[in-house]
């Protein structure tokens, strides 16, 4: 039992870890297409704009991907008996794919600002900068919201446990004390009958 647990508790991890790594790979690859589109962009303020707000919703998106897709991995792989491990893997699976994006998103700042570097305006790469600001504190918030959820819900499962072993224990005590219970009346009740053939010979001895 402690084995199917374990290779259980392995196979909902490696599904969790590829989930999470497919929603990376989606971000990063909408990131390498934008810093492409702007390097063969000629630089009107203009047309940098609408990169940006473009750059913007596909970074949210890709951020909603990631959040949703590590939501869902970490609901299909919460159960009752690895409550716990799960509380303790969870703060490091959030971490790890918050340093990811956040490697990303830097690496990608880097190309932007390495390809208008003697052409763009500081006007403009302070404007994608704050845009990319913007975008990791709302993938900051998805993350802290996905946490407090899956929280939640590891808190309610674990209380279910709790709830569920109790009610398994009183349960047996119940049945252990029935048990004792009609022993005791069917030693009491062979006892009685012993008792009363021991009169009944007894009396015949004494006639």
């Amino acid at each position: 039992m402690a084995i199917a647990h374990q290779f259980q508790a392995q196979q909902q991890q490696l599904y969790t870890e590829s989930r999470v790594q497919q929603a990376r790979d989606e971000a990063e690859q909408r990131s390498l297409v934008f810093a492409e589109t702007i390097r063969s962009t000629q630089i009107d303020p203009m047309a940098i704009g609408q990169h940006v707000n473009i750059q913007l919703q596909s970074a949210i998106a890709a951020a909603n991907d990631l959040a949703e897709a590590q939501t869902r991995a970490g609901f299909e792989a919460q159960t009752v008996q690895h409550a716990h491990k799960a509380g303790v893997r969870m703060p490091e699976t959030f971490q790890r794919v918050q340093d990811q994006f956040h490697a990303s998103m830097e690496q990608r700042i880097h190309d932007v600002l390495k390809a208008h570097r003697e052409q763009g305006s500081v006007e403009i790469r302070l404007a994608i900068a704050a845009q990319d600001q913007e975008i990791l504190k709302a993938v900051k918030e998805q993350i802290k919201a996905v946490k407090k959820d899956n929280t939640t819900q590891m808190e309610q499962a674990k209380s279910t446990a709790e709830k569920t072993a109790k009610s398994i224990v009183r349960r047996h005590y119940a049945e252990e004390n029935a048990a004792h219970e009609k022993l005791e009346a069917r030693l009491f009740t062979n006892n009685g009958r012993v008792q009363e053939n021991d009169c009944g010979y007894g009396s015949i001895a004494w006639r």
